[in-house]
């Protein structure tokens, strides 16, 4: 990474200042300041200020860890900003960080080409360069980093020496020593990459995981669902085996009520013939019964006619008897009168009178007696034929009376024959709803399914073929990311520590060593440093370790123990090695340099090797801010920096 341009506004004691890094290009570049607030002092004059703001546009803090509204002067109105213009991978970029800045109020933004602000520095011109701002400034500062190559971390600790560093390079944790490593060595792409296939590796054991729960569940859900079936299956069996028993009890139950109905029918069809022949003698009986009763009334009617007749001739029988009976009495009385005169005429009756009149009586008696004999004889051929007639009538009333007992008998026959008939109309009417109701049971009986089981079944069925479907899916694509999985811990291994980062490490240690101690050689030949990425363990094995070990030949063991001037050389060697390591092997490395107060707790003429020492780096830029006028014929060129007022400018 090239920085360009700074544009700062209101950070720390600064005012507007705008450094162009094109125009300190090589050599060593002095920072001198003039405290016109106080002019016997040069500190305080805001040098350290300029890189300071170069440091919070960058990573959003100062080095000194003074961040938020703690950055904004507050001699000067209208917040802070700071504009970064840089170069990385040829590409141009410019990163603007504001706090409480007009219209830009606080922001991060990031553009791919050059932006520059309004003349009156209110708001950005018209863009025209591609804006990559991201929702959140975390975000924004995370591809700003990743653009770059470099953290916070290692360019504090290879581009920034100075005053503030409270923590030194063999303070430094592993971690942090390996992160500076890593990125100095432009190797974050890898650690990156490698934590990629980490994340990815172990998002595939979650997923295989998470699978084979899946699989142990549908496997359960295979096993419940196949026991289910089993079970349903046995239900339908039974519900099978009951219908079929059902089936066979309706179908026994149907042969027995048609075989009552062809029964029935046949004794319908026998009283119907029955009951034909029976109406038919009725018929003939009832036609016999009339042509004899025919036959008796006309026998009656001469009957009648008879005993009319014998009437009349019994009653002229007996008037004939009266009149004989009168006529007889008459002729006593005239014989009895005989000598009389006539009690009607007159005249005596003598004998001739009398012979005459009882001749003439005589002769009327004697017809009377003739007629009243006749008559007696007719009367009696009368009877005689009434009586003959009687017995001739008998016959026929006894015929008809036998006539009529056998209507009466076929009558009762018909009646109950009829009866019958209804009866068996009536039967074959229910034995007929009875068979249709048992066709009828047959048939749903045939069609009658347990649809509960039948569909849990059916059901059960896709479900288990889903399972098995699901399992087989479930393992095809475990067995593919297990594979992946292997895959992804061999790139791991060859992108991890022990991979190609160690080789390299291993490669690169030795020349870090070298020019550590070359540096230190320079500013302390009594005292040397080494750097170790590995270390080796009880077991023989080798495990990453990253530290820095110095040894001296007179004063503490520990580095700690050391004195001020004894660590600022051991922290300066290591910086000056990083930062010539990085350029040598690196892209990502700022091709810049800032010592701030470096010579603090050094003598005269260690400070003066330290600056011949500075000369001699193949380094863009190179800034030495220090109030240490002993170095200042060293240094090629020099920026001043002026504070008046609470405010500090470029002169």
């Amino acid at each position: 990474m090239k920085i360009k341009q700074l544009r700062a506004i209101s950070i720390l004691s600064l005012g507007n200042i705008l450094v162009n890094f094109d125009n300190y290009k090589g050599g060593t570049v002095l920072v001198e300041g003039i405290n016109h607030d106080s002019p016997a002092d040069s500190n305080g004059a805001g040098k350290s200020s300029v890189f300071e703001a170069l440091y919070w546009g960058l990573w959003g803090m100062t080095r000194r860890g003074l961040k938020g509204d703690e950055v904004i002067n507050r001699h000067v109105k209208g917040g802070a900003l700071s504009m970064i213009t840089f170069e990385s991978k040829k590409q141009f970029y410019t990163i603007l960080r504001t706090r409480s800045y007009g219209k830009l109020g606080t922001c991060l933004r990031l553009f791919e080409g050059v932006v520059t602000l309004k003349p009156d520095f209110s708001d950005l011109e018209d863009i025209t360069a591609i804006e990559l701002t991201k929702g959140v400034m975390k975000d924004t500062q995370t591809l700003f980093e990743e653009i770059v190559g470099i953290g916070q971390l290692a360019f504090s600790k290879t581009a920034f020496f100075g005053q503030g560093d409270i923590r030194p390079f063999a303070s430094l944790t592993d971690s942090e020593l390996k992160t500076i490593f890593e990125q100095s060595l432009n190797l974050t792409d890898l650690s990156m990459d490698c934590n990629k296939i980490t994340g990815y590796r172990k998002g595939l054991e979650r997923n295989i995981e998470l699978m084979s729960t899946e699989l142990t569940a549908a496997k359960i859900k295979l096993t419940a669902a196949a026991e289910d079936l089993v079970s349903c299956e046995n239900h339908n069996a039974i519900f099978e085996a009951e219908k079929m028993e059902r089936d066979s009890v309706l179908k026994n139950e149907l042969t027995e009520v048609s075989q009552k109905k062809l029964e029935n029918n046949r004794l319908y069809e026998s009283v119907g013939n029955s009951l034909t022949l029976s109406m038919t003698e009725k018929t003939a009986l009832m036609t016999k019964r009339e042509t004899l009763a025919e036959i008796k009334n006309k026998a009656l009617d001469k009957k009648t006619a008879l005993m009319t007749d014998i009437a009349r001739a019994t009653t002229r029988h007996s008037h004939l008897t009266s009149t004989i009976k009168d006529l007889e009495q008459q002729i006593i009385q005239i014989r009895s009168k005989e000598g009389d005169e006539c009690g009607l005429c007159g005249v005596l009756m003598d004998s001739n009178a009398m012979t005459t009149a009882t001749n003439r009586i005589a002769l009327r008696l004697t017809e009377a007696q003739e007629n009243d004999t006749t008559l007696v004889s007719s009367v009696s051929a009368l009877k005689n034929n009434l009586a003959a007639f009687n017995d001739l009538v008998i016959p026929f009333d006894v015929k008809i009376a036998e006539i009529e007992n056998r209507l009466r008998q076929i009558e009762m026959k018909i009646s109950a024959d009829q009866t019958t008939k209804a009866k068996c109309s009536a039967n074959s009417i229910s034995l007929q709803a009875t068979i249709d109701k048992l066709k009828k049971d047959i048939q749903e009986n045939i069609e009658k399914t347990n649809s509960v089981i039948t569909s849990r079944i059916a059901e059960l069925t896709i479900q288990i073929a889903l399972h098995e479907t699901k399992i087989e899916e479930l393992q095809s694509n475990m067995l593919g990311l297990s594979y992946e999985v292997e895959i992804g811990k061999k790139i791991e291994i060859a992108l991890g520590n022990t991979g190609v980062k160690s080789l390299i490490f291993d490669h690169v240690t030795p020349e870090l060593n070298k020019f550590a101690n070359e540096a230190l050689s320079t500013l302390d030949p009594e005292m040397s440093v080494e750097l170790t990425t590995m270390k080796k363990l009880k077991s023989g094995e080798y495990r990453d370790k990253f530290e820095v070990k110095v040894e001296t030949k007179t004063g503490a063991e520990v580095f700690a123990g050391h004195s001020g001037g004894e660590r600022q050389k051991v922290n300066l060697a290591i910086s000056l090695a990083f930062n010539k390591l990085m350029r040598a092997t690196s892209d990502s490395v700022p091709d810049i340099l800032i010592l701030d107060e470096p010579f603090e707790g050094l003598d005269a003429g260690t400070s003066e090797r330290v600056t011949e020492l500075l000369n001699s780096f193949a380094v863009d830029n190179l800034f030495l801010v220090t109030h240490n006028q002993d170095v200042k014929d060293l240094c090629s060129k020099n920026i001043i920096i002026e504070k008046r007022d609470g405010i500090s400018t470029i002169a």
